[in-house]
Parts: structure tokens; sequence; C-alpha cells
């Protein structure tokens, strides 16, 4: 089995927890595309010890699956993260994401109370530094609905765009719905995503 060197709990991995410190973005994530979910599970359950809540199988067919060949099996793996890492908020979770049991996406959340937006900016900010180390191209994306506003970074190590994409995302996600006011009103998202050795492709996924 492969030697197995996973994400998340950077107070593991030398990371301060001091959000106005860069994260080592490249320790954060050290998992490798293509690994399965029995190697991250047990990798997982070994050097972290994380609660896993949920787990949810789909038979996935996007349009460019021809027809009469199997569909993608996909599989995504949520854990709980309890002790202090990267991420500074609350209610901080990380999904794994497999296609026919190979890793291609991990997804990395974290909450902020309106009165931590400063907080938020700060841990945001930190993380932003640290991905510019290593992931050379950097692109605003920006959404803004009535639902939600989102503001962040996609980032690629190519400039030009591949049909199966190697990318980190990095944003935050304000929710306007009347009962973010308080509590969650912020959410900070990091997103994996390395469709190299899948039969997935460009941005359906």
């Amino acid at each position: 089995m492969k030697k197995i060197a996973l994400i998340i709990v950077c107070a593991v991995l030398y990371c301060t927890s001091n959000a106005q410190s860069p994260c080592p973005f490249e320790t954060l994530f050290t998992i490798k595309p293509g690994m399965t979910k029995t190697e991250v599970t047990e990798g997982v359950k070994r050097l972290y010890q994380l609660a896993q809540i949920k787990d949810v199988k789909e038979d996935f067919r996007p349009p460019y699956i021809k027809a009469g060949t199997p569909s993608i099996a996909k599989e995504v793996i949520t854990y709980r993260i309890d002790s202090g890492s990267c991420f500074n908020g609350r209610n901080t979770f990380v999904r794994f994401e497999f296609a026919d049991d190979k890793l291609y996406k991990a997804y990395i959340s974290t909450s902020f109370n309106q009165q931590e937006y400063a907080d938020l900016l700060a841990n945001f900010g930190a993380l932003r530094k640290s991905i510019l180390q290593s992931w050379k191209y950097e692109k605003g994306i920006r959404i803004d609905n009535k639902d939600l506003k989102s503001t962040g970074y996609t980032y690629t190590k190519t400039k030009s765009v591949e049909l199966k994409p190697n990318t980190v995302t990095l944003q935050y996600v304000q929710n306007l719905s009347p009962t973010s006011a308080t509590q969650n009103a912020y959410t900070l998202e990091v997103i994996w995503a390395n469709l190299v050795g899948t039969r997935l492709e460009g941005s359906v996924y």
C-alpha cells in the first residue's frame, strides 16, 4: 500500500493557529490523486482519527460519457475536524470525493459569524498567500445573486486550460438567508481537484 501523507490538522503538520501566519499549503494538500477509498480512509483513521459523519454514493453520467458505457461511480465521504488547523472558524469539515474508487477532489470548509468578518478575511488572506507560493496562476471569481455572495480565486499551475484540470479554489461565501445574520454567516472554502486518471472532464465533475 502506498505511503499515505494526508491533509488537514495543520497543528500536526507544524501549522500555527494564528490566522496572520501563512499556512504551508503544500503540506495541507499532500494527498495524491488516484488514491483509493481504502487508502484514504485508513490513512485518515491512522494519522488523524477524524470523525466520519457521512458517506454518499451515486451513479454519475455526464454528457461526455457515451451511451452504452458504464456510468461513473461517485462516492463522497465527509469528516468533521475538531482540532486546530489552518482553518480558524467553526463547524469545520473535509469532504473527499472519488470517481470509480479514485480520489479526485477534496473540499474543506469552515464557518464564521457575522461579527467575525475580520477573522474570516485574515484566514482568507493567509491561505491565499500560501497557495500563491506553489500555484502561480490566479484568476478572480465572484458570484452575486439574491441567495449568496461569493468572492475568491481559482489557481492553476499552468496558464493553458486543460481538459482534465488540476486546480485549487479559495473563496468565502456570504449566506444571505435570514437565519445567517449572526450564526454561520460566512463559509470559507478550499477546493482541490485533479481529474487526471479519471473519466471526468472539464467543469462537469
